[in-house]
């Protein structure tokens, strides 16, 4: 690594100031950090002398450091930093990497490495751990470009805007390990079959040091529902200890509240297709998972999820950018 810059959040669970630390010919440099009183977060302009890749990463103490987001680019980009009352000083590097092909996305810790997540676009992310790469509904070539081949990928139903046949052409190796259920099995060409996964709801299975359960995905409350039980599956994956719940188009179902011990939920966003903004509140205080990405959700505002939900300690709302 090249470049280093540091900046210092004071009293970060108040939001009161901050200072930012690094010789002005450096290629990375943080302007003064600003608290949104709005988003209830701290917003953290890094200028970049590049383009370049970099990685953002966070300490209490200045000695131990966790990776909390790769990116790259060129000029003036915004962070943003959720503050937590349990830390009362909180410091930022970033530092320049040599790989410019780096993945980019939110880093996340987990016994066996930390794991990269990767927003593609609305109900398409990748994520990274271990060197492998797994996908739930990569759709659409071009936003597929310059990403690696996928090791195991997840399908959760039939429609559209999660399932392109092309996209898994595109992205499959003679080694991918592709999961999905019945109704999406059936659509599937027969070199893509021989190395899928049948899921019904509730069965799990294991491939790639990865466990994988199968969550029934469907709508409730509408009167001719887009997703019917058992027609589609969300995903509960446990890899290094960490569990990650990829909640498919589904409303707030019994199932989902009943869910235990999550570290990451990706929650879908979008009625009449998929959950309100008080639904998704509803759900995320009956199973607090420790982070929670709204995605799919074209047309909805999901800031408000982030405001209702900021009252709970025990949860942390990530917005980004997915379309």
């Amino acid at each position: 690594m090249k470049s280093t810059s540091f900046l210092l959040l004071l009293a970060a669970g108040i939001g009161v100031g901050s200072r930012a630390i690094a010789p002005a010919q450096e290629a990375l440099q943080f302007g003064a950090a600003t608290y949104s009183t709005a988003h209830r977060e701290w917003i953290l302009p890094l200028q970049i002398r590049g383009p370049l890749s970099y990685r953002l990463e966070w300490s209490t103490n200045l000695v131990d450091w966790a990776a909390a987001y790769s990116g790259s680019g060129s000029g003036t980009l915004l962070h943003t930093s959720t503050p937590s009352a349990r830390i009362l000083s909180q410091f930022y590097r970033a530092r320049q990497l040599e790989d410019a092909s780096a993945l980019t996305g939110d880093h996340f810790p987990t016994a066996d490495g930390e794991a990269v997540i990767h927003p593609i676009h609305h109900a398409s992310l990748l994520l990274a751990w271990q060197g492998r790469a797994i996908y739930s509904d990569p759709v659409n070539t071009n936003l597929l470009q310059g990403l690696p081949k996928a090791d195991l990928i997840l399908l959760t139903h039939t429609h559209s805007d999660h399932l392109d046949a092309a996209a898994l052409n595109f992205l499959r190796t003679t080694r991918t390990v592709v999961a999905a259920p019945r109704d999406v099995y059936n659509t599937l060409s027969a070199s893509l079959k021989t190395n899928t996964l049948v899921l019904t709801n509730g069965a799990a299975t294991n491939a790639l040091g990865v466990r994988i359960e199968a969550v029934p995905m469907y709508n409730l409350t509408t009167a001719t529902p887009f997703h019917v039980k058992g027609a589609g599956n969300g995903y509960l994956l446990t890899l290094g200890g960490r569990r990650i719940y990829i909640s498919g188009d589904t409303e707030n179902s019994p199932e989902m509240k009943a869910l235990k011990d999550i570290d990451v939920a990706f929650l879908s966003v979008n009625q009449p297709y998929s959950m309100t903004v008080s639904q998704a509140v509803n759900d995320v205080n009956a199973f607090l998972p420790g982070i929670v990405y709204p995605f799919h959700h074209s047309g909805t505002d999901v800031l408000p999820l982030k405001r209702q939900l900021e009252a709970n300690p025990a949860v942390e709302v990530r917005l980004r950018k997915w379309y």
